[in-house]
């Protein structure tokens, strides 16, 4: 029975792990985007000038 809680124990810690990286690596992907789309807009009102 112990060891059924530590192992239930330690797969919430991993998985608490994985969901955090998970929504870290989205939130770079999202400013990577936005890095982009600022280049790009800055790149379109050159050639306008």
């Amino acid at each position: 029975m112990e060891l059924f809680f530590i192992v239930g124990f330690v797969g919430l810690i991993i998985w608490g792990i994985y969901e955090t990286k998970k929504k870290y690596g989205l939130k770079e992907k999202e400013l990577e985007l936005e890095r982009e789309k600022i280049a790009l807009e800055s790149k379109k009102i050159d050639l306008k000038e």
